[in-house]
């Protein structure tokens, strides 16, 4: 186990990706050491950013849940947290029946993440992110998820009819992500709502 390394670990869909790849970034300025290779994992620290969508996911991103909490059980792991669409969705649930875990974040409480391990966010690191794929996948992935960028927010949006909610999930997306006419329109029907 190496001191002052966090292993992240992302389940689901490039959304979450782009997300673990923010909170890299905010951990490598706060001075951690960061990985993100869920087969070697090594560091005292564990962050499993989950997906909560497909039944398929979830089932995933729970074994992968359940298998950090036993390293943590036979004293390979110090701190084990869970964040993404899972935990926000079954927070109570998964508190009470996983309580090896140190806690459950939502979907969007990084902030709060490195506030509980006595860190903040650091200003000049908002909107970068540490790649963990190669650059040219960046532009890739943009043009390859458009459907599926607009098939989620079709989904959030039968989840939740919180405009507050919405707005900050569009919100979240990068600057191509909203320039999609498909998110600049729902944008713009969120924020008549407000």
């Amino acid at each position: 186990m190496k001191k002052n390394q966090v292993d992240i670990i992302t389940m689901g869909c490039s959304k979450n990706l782009v997300d673990s790849e923010l909170l890299m970034k905010q951990f490598e300025a706060n001075g951690f050491h960061c990985t993100h290779d869920p087969v070697r994992p090594q560091g005292e620290i564990a962050v499993i950013n989950t997906c909560g969508f497909i039944s398929d996911a979830k089932e995933e991103s729970i074994q992968t849940i359940l298998e950090f909490a036993k390293r943590k059980e036979e004293g390979r792991l110090n701190r084990l947290y869970v964040m993404g669409c899972l935990s926000q969705r079954y927070k109570e649930d998964l508190e009470r029946d996983i309580p090896e875990v140190d806690k459950f974040y939502g979907k969007f409480d990084y902030k709060q993440l490195l506030i509980d391990l006595g860190k903040a966010e650091v200003p000049s690191c908002a909107g970068k992110r540490h790649l963990t794929t190669p650059r040219h996948y960046h532009k890739a992935t943009v043009k390859a998820n458009k459907d599926n960028i607009v098939g989620l927010m079709a989904l959030r949006r039968i989840q939740s009819d919180d405009a507050k909610e919405m707005l900050s999930l569009i919100n979240s997306f990068s600057s191509e992500m909203q320039q999609l006419p498909e998110l600049a329109d729902l944008k713009k029907e969120y924020e008549a709502l407000k």
